[in-house]
């Protein structure tokens, strides 16, 4: 039997940047290819959002891949972070914690170019969320890279993730 695996709400600052996205695209003009090009990846994205809400995980991971491409095209680092935010979501929801892990640290790099520090600590604490799993599952034995990352750094990359929020999140606080 399948384990309900809780999957991370998306954090706080997405839904305004989506909002943004939205408005941005609705002032596009007819014709204006960049901005039809991010309509059509925006709403790919939303499309993606929807089928992993309804457990249609593959499909989201299609999607979100697909207007990844289209926002790398338009050179959008922020959107992209929000492509593989997604994916990572419905990585870890379907359990397939490596390739969760590997999108969210995705996300985290292209956000780091940014410079949204909020959404950054975000991803790091998403990275956090996805390692204690791999950790749980190593820990149980039931999968071999789960049981290989418990053996080896898996509990030093939880430990230095928090710590690296923390010390994001204060910077934050400060500003």
């Amino acid at each position: 039997a399948r384990r309900t695996v809780p999957t991370p709400m998306r954090p706080p600052e997405t839904e305004p940047r989506m909002a943004n996205d939205m408005k941005s695209l609705a002032a596009a003009t007819p014709g204006d290819g960049d901005g039809a090009m991010r309509l059509h990846a925006t709403a790919l994205l939303s499309s993606a959002g929807t089928r992993c809400q309804q457990g249609s995980l593959d499909e989201a991971i299609r999607l979100a891949t697909e207007a990844q491409n289209l926002f790398d095209e338009l050179n959008d680092p922020g959107a992209e972070a929000s492509c593989l935010h997604l994916a990572a979501r419905a990585h870890l929801a379907g359990e397939r914690y490596s390739e969760a892990l590997a999108a969210a640290e995705g996300a985290r790099a292209l956000v780091k170019q940014t410079g949204e520090l909020a959404r950054e600590v975000g991803y790091i604490i998403l990275v956090a969320h996805i390692c204690t799993f791999m950790l749980i599952e190593g820990a149980r034995g039931l999968d071999s890279r789960c049981k290989a990352f418990a053996e080896g750094r898996g509990r030093g990359k939880v430990l230095r993730a928090a710590k690296e929020a923390v010390s994001m999140a204060r910077q934050l606080n400060d500003r």
